[in-house]
């Protein structure tokens, strides 16, 4: 409940902003993680805004401080790292609110290959195995799972791994 007093210069208590939630995020070696962070106020007229990030965030992560954007790549892996994502209001007193979310860094994807006799089995960690019948492509995904053997005697193909 809000006391105003008459002739007198009342003001509202100013409420903390909040952030959306924050899922957990994986990125592979050698890519760039990108997002965008959401967040409100209730004020009325709104609160400038600012984004930062807490206290042992990656080396290299970045957030702007306006918009939210969140980036970060990794310079080695595997890894995990937890990251704090701060956003305060300009208010009077200025407050804030925190959103945590783990970072799993991946190796790039390796493709395991054995010949024998008439057949090639492939097999992969994570990612989805595609096919394409030039190397350019284009690609498509095969519905399967790791490992996948191939029968030689048929057309060429070309595979990758997509993350």
């Amino acid at each position: 409940m809000v006391i105003c007093t008459p002739r007198a210069a009342n003001r509202l208590p100013n409420p903390a902003p909040s952030l959306s939630a924050i899922g957990d995020q994986e990125v592979t070696l050698g890519q760039t993680l990108a997002f965008t962070v959401e967040a409100s106020d209730a004020d009325e007229p709104a609160q400038q805004l600012v984004f930062g990030l807490g206290e042992g965030a990656p080396a290299g992560a970045e957030i702007n401080p306006i918009s939210g954007q969140f980036e970060w790549r990794p310079e080695a892996g595997p890894a995990e790292h937890w990251v704090a994502v701060i956003v305060s209001d300009d208010g009077q007193p200025s407050l804030s609110a925190t959103q945590s979310f783990r970072v799993v860094v991946y190796l790039p994807p390796t493709l395991g290959v054995v010949i024998e006799g008439e057949q090639l089995r492939l097999s992969w960690a994570r990612g989805t195995l595609q096919e394409a019948d030039e190397a350019a492509g284009p690609y498509r995904d095969v519905p399967a799972q790791s490992p996948f053997t191939v029968d030689l005697t048929e057309s060429r193909r070309f595979y990758r791994i997509r993350l």
